[in-house]
């Protein structure tokens, strides 16, 4: 959770990265005997609930670019 989440904070996230940590942090509650398991999982589920529309929307999209010859050796 920790990787997808800096991940998603400098920009690098996919489409997957919001379901996935919701995923995750919902498979691990009630299913571990650590308090921190169960503790980390907080945070992530609230701020993936409060604030999908954020991080879907700052994900980088992938560009097209039109007429270029990527493999262009003319120079």
């Amino acid at each position: 959770m920790k990787k997808i989440t800096e991940r998603m904070l400098h920009g690098g996230g996919t489409g997957q990265d919001t379901d996935t940590l919701k995923s995750v942090a919902d498979n691990i509650a009630g299913r571990t005997i650590c308090a921190f398991g169960e503790a980390c999982l907080w945070p992530t589920q609230s701020f993936v609930a409060k604030f999908r529309n954020e991080f879907v929307a700052t994900r980088p999209r992938p560009t097209r670019k039109m007429g270029m010859n990527l493999t262009d050796d003319s120079q």
